[in-house]
């Protein structure tokens, strides 16, 4: 089998049950995925609007791999821009040796030692398989009963854990401080 070249902004449907999908988007491609799942279940043989899916309320985000899309039990129906404002990039705790537990940024980066809030609330960086964002939205649905794990897929979970990052001291550019103008 050919191997996908998934890009970011691929939208793709998840079946929820014999009539209805749901759609989600890649907002980061690699090995492995960081994507969003949208809340609302469309007929299955309805064409729906691309523009209109990804207006549509987020659900779940969060890491997974390509497997059902590689396997084509999840179809690439199209593509379009990701508005990133819209999506939480969280941070996560990693236990650093002597260090300890410190916090790092979504891309990985260390911002600061953890406190004991930052230590209880944030989770280690995790990659659910895609079954398991399937199976959330089919019980979003009402396919099959809730799993309290799948809270941490949850929008409302993974927004509580986007920290505010120290502000980085740079050196100004020259002409930065008038505005930008240069006077010379």
């Amino acid at each position: 089998m050919k191997r996908l070249k998934l890009k970011v902004g691929d939208i793709f449907d998840i079946p929820i049950n014999d009539n209805l999908v749901g759609y989600g988007q890649i907002v980061r491609a690699g090995k492995v995925l960081y994507v969003v799942i949208f809340e609302e279940a469309y007929l299955r043989a309805e064409r729906v609007d691309v523009q209109k899916v990804v207006a549509g309320k987020i659900f779940l985000v969060g890491h997974t791999l390509d497997g059902r899309l590689y396997h084509g039990m999840w179809k690439l129906i199209g593509n379009v821009p990701v508005n990133t404002t819209r999506i939480p990039f969280p941070c996560y705790k990693v236990e650093l040796g002597s260090e300890g537990m410190v916090v790092v940024d979504f891309d990985g980066i260390v911002v600061r030692k953890a406190n004991e809030y930052e230590e209880n609330l944030l989770t280690f960086e995790t990659t659910r398989a895609p079954i398991g964002f399937e199976h959330a939205l089919q019980a979003k649905h009402g396919v099959h009963p809730w799993d309290p794990d799948d809270e941490e897929l949850t929008i409302k979970f993974v927004k509580k854990r986007v920290l505010p990052r120290p502000p980085v001291s740079r050196p100004r550019v020259r002409g930065e401080d008038n505005g930008g103008r240069n006077h010379s």
